[in-house]
């Protein structure tokens, strides 16, 4: 299908010239296995094995040269001669190519293609599109072909999105285990925009004994919504203390199938199943996960995935940021001392750990006891009262953040005694 240039945004590439002139590269894998521009115009393959190029991809090209020269004739209408008759003459043995084109189904043309035969497993070649810098809602759409003499499948395609030039991580989309039967179309619905940006990394991973072709063409960057893979709503930073329990909750546009694969993706790769999936409306679904990274204090990122039948879907990276709660890190002041009250003053602007400090406390027993009392401090000095004349007490302060588990442990003690009573 024929799309206006106005839908197509940088970064997509037919592959019918050079693919540096899309801005993609390669990256030579073990032993030489590398992507391959193949072109079966200008020499055709002699294994029938060997993928052919997209049926669509002549009839476009078609279009737009017959687009190109209708602009001319509008420029510059031509007059009723010999060139004119030859013109139409062009244009009706165009039109007979085309319809056989559309009876034959021959599909010669040009793609990016691997060729996995005597390869040990696990040999792996990218193919690199260039950096994306989106501004708005888009879908990133592909085509994608397996084949070998033999039937067997020659081993994995694998998708990668790659934010801000950080760790390539673990695949967002990957076919495996199949030989096609033609030409597949994937999308990817990538939520990720400016200022941020991303690369796409096809990775092919070969399997020993298996010899075949992997093969992608088409890659279209397109500005509108993806018509099969979810795209997700912002995920939002998520802040807890360290202890306590952490949520994330996706939330992504369409339809939610029980076939549907839904992970929460960590930076570095790590992937973490999500647990419960809910049906907002007919077109949203939400999902929430519980992350188990919150033992220290840290700052992690983590993004949602989701893999359906026509492509998968990706959020932007949002963080998990883990707090400490607060601790003084010097014992209160001693200001005062009567026979039923001592005066402190809590030190509390010097802490170990996160602020801001919401409440402070004193918690004080004697050190003989078992027992221990807490009071709120709500001024920057503080009198406790009703103490026992001639008594050794132990005084600690205690801080609290905002959250859940937001108080931390008690400082560092002040060890005083009342006064005999006079």
């Amino acid at each position: 299908m024929y799309l206006p240039i106005s839908l197509l945004s940088a970064g997509g590439c037919s592959f019918d010239e050079h693919y540096s002139n899309c801005g993609y590269s390669v990256a030579l894998g073990t032993n030489g296995f590398t992507w391959e521009q193949i072109n079966t115009w200008e020499k055709p393959m002699l294994d029938p094995a060997v993928p052919t190029g997209l049926q669509t991809s002549l009839r476009n090209r078609w279009i737009l040269s017959r687009r190109g020269e209708k602009a001319q004739r509008q420029q510059h209408p031509p007059l009723l001669t010999l060139p004119l008759i030859g013109y139409m003459m062009r244009l009706l043995s165009d039109l007979v190519v085309v319809g056989e084109i559309k009876a034959s189904g021959e599909r010669k043309g040009s793609f990016m293609m691997v060729n996995s035969s005597g390869r040990a497993s696990g040999q792996k070649a990218h193919l690199l599109l260039p950096t994306l810098k989106e501004n708005d809602t888009h879908c990133i759409d592909f085509h994608y072909y397996f084949s070998s003499r033999d039937r067997s499948s020659p081993g994995a395609l694998n998708v990668y999105v790659k934010v801000n030039g950080g760790p390539q991580g673990n695949p967002v989309w990957n076919v495996s285990g199949v030989v096609t039967e033609g030409w597949v179309k994937a999308e990817l619905a990538i939520s990720t925009f400016w200022p941020h940006f991303y690369q796409v990394i096809f990775e092919s991973v070969s399997l020993k004994g298996h010899p075949g072709y992997i093969a992608v063409d088409e890659v279209r960057v397109l500005a509108h919504p993806c018509r099969k893979a979810p795209h997700f709503l912002r995920l939002q930073n998520v802040e807890v203390n360290v202890g306590q329990n952490a949520t994330f909750q996706c939330i992504a546009g369409g339809k939610w199938s029980q076939h549907d694969k839904l992970w929460l993706q960590q930076w570095n790769g790590r992937d973490t199943a999500l647990m419960v999936t809910r049906v907002v409306n007919h077109r949203r679904f939400s999902a929430t996960v519980s992350v188990a990274d919150t033992a220290q204090r840290s700052v992690s990122k983590y993004r949602c995935v989701i893999r359906s039948d026509g492509g998968s879907g990706v959020s932007n990276y949002a963080e998990l940021i883990v707090k400490e709660p607060p601790t003084p890190i010097a014992p209160p002041e001693l200001l005062a001392v009567g026979a039923t009250y001592l005066w402190i003053k809590p030190n509390a602007n010097s802490i170990i750990g996160d602020g801001p400090i919401i409440l402070k406390e004193v918690e004080y027993r004697t050190t003989t006891g078992t027992w221990a009392e807490t009071h709120i401090v709500d001024s920057p000095n503080y009198k406790l009262w009703h103490l026992d004349p001639d008594v050794e007490y132990e005084i600690r302060v205690l801080l609290t953040r905002p959250g859940e588990g937001g108080t931390g442990p008690p400082g560092p003690p002040l060890t005083t005694r009342t006064k005999c009573a006079g």
